[in-house]
């Protein structure tokens, strides 16, 4: 019996949690293991490392086609179709992987339904929540989609009064402007800079992660109309 669908697999997390580097352990097992031809994704504007390149904090790598934008902070999903489709059909790849996909627009869960129906795997990896605390669309829209979500943890990096390390599980990325967090209102997405110091990035637990500014939800507010 031929399958419907080829699977879909989310490696998701906050900074730190070794996404891309289960990302490309996933590449390398179907490469040595299935023999599959593999294309990998990546967005433009993500510039921290080689544009051609996705790389892990650990050194590991894989040549990368970079996507360009379709907006300002978000990269074009149709893009990688048009890629895909302009290949002879016995010329495409059996797994398409997608690093940082918080990045790419509101198609990307159609697009990425486009290759599983076409028999074509899936794998992606990126933050699940923005450093305000709240998914990215991309992400959330794919969940309900995907074969094996995988949510990775990282290690508190906040440090006391005393300079301890928490080293608790963390699940949140905090965002620091000059070492401190960065307000509610700041822009969704800022590219980390590694020769500025100015915005850095942490993992953080729940007890030491700290958004200012946050709004009350509107069921919230609601709430405190009615029961205030």
């Amino acid at each position: 019996m031929t399958r419907q669908r080829a699977p879909l697999t989310c490696f998701v997390g906050p900074m730190n949690s070794s996404k891309t580097r289960r990302l490309l352990d996933h590449l390398s097992e179907c490469r040595d293991a299935l023999n599959y031809d593999i294309r990998v994704y990546k967005p433009a504007l993500d510039n921290r490392f080689d544009l051609n390149e996705v790389r892990c904090r650990n050194g590991g790598c894989w040549v990368a086609i970079p996507v360009p934008n379709s907006k300002k902070d978000q990269s074009d999903s149709v893009f990688i179709l048009k890629d895909i489709y302009k290949l002879p059909k016995n010329k495409r790849p059996n797994l398409i992987a997608i690093d940082e996909i918080q990045f790419f627009d509101k198609n990307i869960k159609e697009v990425i339904k486009t290759l599983l129906y076409d028999d074509i795997e899936v794998v992606v990896a990126g933050l699940n929540r923005s450093f305000r605390g709240e998914p990215f669309a991309s992400i959330e829209s794919l969940l309900g989609l995907a074969t094996t979500v995988e949510t990775l943890t990282a290690r508190c990096t906040y440090k006391d009064g005393h300079k301890k390390t928490c080293g608790a599980p963390a699940t949140m990325t905090q965002r620091l402007i000059d070492g401190k967090p960065a307000p509610y209102d700041s822009p969704t997405v800022v590219i980390q800079d590694f020769s500025d110091s100015k915005i850095t990035y942490e993992a953080r637990c729940a007890d030491h992660w700290f958004c200012p500014g946050i709004p009350d939800t509107r069921f919230k507010k609601r709430f405190k109309r009615h029961h205030g």
